[in-house]
């Protein structure tokens, strides 16, 4: 009688190469192309080729081990419920999660995602937002009924995206989940250099400040002798400045209303000139009129910058910003503000169109 058992599929399988020979393994398939992925390694003889299909059997089994089947998905939860974020970072972290890395890797085994898996995707990204790999440029969608129009994802948004998968990544290599951090191993998009205005350029932008409101202009020429962000001067209270000692303390910042910690959650003092005294002297004396003609006076806490005439009121950063691109026919380029790190001037940089 034959022996009808069925003899165990080998995994893995061992060809020629070259003058050697190829391992190759088998370990599943590519969440951006969708096709079937293998890993592979040359050995001069069959006897090592075996070898090296033993040890990446190895390798592909640790990443299936039971508790490295969560999926990406699964593990930014659980990232997102102990990461040490303020209110507005969370809100940011969590669109960027269900927006751009969910639909892509959520159901991608955590265990699973490589180096080379992220830097396809931010090339990708760069290309198009949705990934459309170009195929669908011109096309009509049918959701819209519009036609597909390439926009790339900007490299701020997507080292945003690096910077949230690895951290992510490392709470699940302390937890177990995973034995690397592919994201540690991949090359987030370079940071763009910011482009000054030059000397002249930035005169023209606060003259046409100036020109259009007194306090406008104020605001302007504080954020670029300063460098402060726009929620820490939208956070400035006049409690913080000393007139005398020509000192000004930015110790907080306002985030969509709301009062919070700088972003380098660091206050720090900072000296003013004569000419910065003079600026901000002629503001206040503009403030305390206001408040006069309203039967009341200026309080000592009150807000510097603040779109309510008590000055008691944080100004909305949305609503700054959108006052930002007024001056870019000035200079070619709608105008962006940036901490002092970024380049001349502390505080404006431009952008071509």
């Amino acid at each position: 009688m034959a022996n009808t058992e069925r003899k165990p599929t080998q995994r893995g399988r061992i060809r020629r190469n070259g003058f050697g020979y190829q391992a190759g393994v088998y370990v599943g398939r590519d969440p951006l192309t969708k096709k079937k992925s293998y890993v592979y390694e040359q050995a001069p003889t069959l006897a090592e080729a075996e070898k090296a299909r033993t040890k990446l059997l190895h390798q592909v089994d640790e990443q299936r081990h039971p508790k490295t089947q969560v999926t990406m998905a699964f593990l930014l939860d659980r990232w997102l419920g102990v990461a040490e974020l303020d209110e507005t970072s969370y809100e940011r972290a969590e669109g960027i999660i269900r927006n751009y890395i969910k639909p892509t890797f959520g159901d991608t085994k955590a265990g699973k995602l490589t180096a080379e898996m992220l830097e396809l995707f931010y090339a990708r990204l760069r290309q198009c937002r949705e990934q459309c790999g170009g195929l669908r440029k011109g096309k009509v969608d049918p959701k819209t009924k519009k036609k597909h129009v390439c926009r790339k994802l900007e490299a701020n948004s997507i080292r945003k995206i690096h910077f949230i998968l690895r951290p992510a990544l490392d709470r699940g290599l302390r937890w177990g989940y995973v034995t690397t951090n592919g994201a540690a191993l991949a090359e987030p998009p370079s940071q763009p250099n910011p482009d000054p205005p030059t000397p002249k350029e930035a005169a023209l932008v606060l003259n046409m400040a100036w020109q259009q409101d007194l306090d406008w202009g104020t605001y302007l020429f504080m954020t670029m002798v300063t460098g402060s962000r726009h929620g820490e001067m939208c956070a400035l209270r006049w409690s913080d400045i000393n007139f005398e000692r020509l000192e000004l303390f930015v110790k907080l910042s306002n985030s969509r209303r709301r009062i919070k910690d700088t972003k380098t959650h660091q206050r720090r003092k900072q000296a003013m000139d004569v000419i910065t005294r003079a600026v901000l002297v002629a503001h206040r004396t503009r403030a305390e009129e206001r408040c006069q003609a309203l039967g009341g006076e200026l309080a000592r806490d009150a807000f510097v910058f603040s779109v309510e005439t008590a000055y008691n009121c944080l100004n909305r950063v949305s609503w700054l910003t959108s006052w930002l691109q007024l001056p870019s026919r000035c200079i070619g380029g709608p105008v962006f503000m940036h901490p002092p790190h970024s380049g001349a001037y502390r505080g404006v940089s431009t952008q071509n169109s």
